[in-house]
């Protein structure tokens, strides 16, 4: 036998069809958190900042 597990009947069809949709999900899903990332950005300061992450801006000047 050549191959170690044979696919199951319909499963060479369905993973094709699948993968545009999950590909969408996991870019939806990414650029979601993304957006949230660059909201927190915005929204603090050096104020607000815990301190490793303050220091970081000070000397990087950002």
């Amino acid at each position: 036998m050549a191959a170690a597990f044979p696919l199951r009947p319909g499963q060479a069809e369905r993973v094709p069809l699948a993968a545009p949709g999950v590909a969408s999900a996991a870019l939806f899903a990414f650029l979601t958190s993304f957006d949230k990332l660059v909201i927190s950005l915005f929204l603090t300061n050096a104020a607000t900042q815990r301190g490793e992450r303050a220091r970081f801006y000070e000397d990087s000047g950002a």
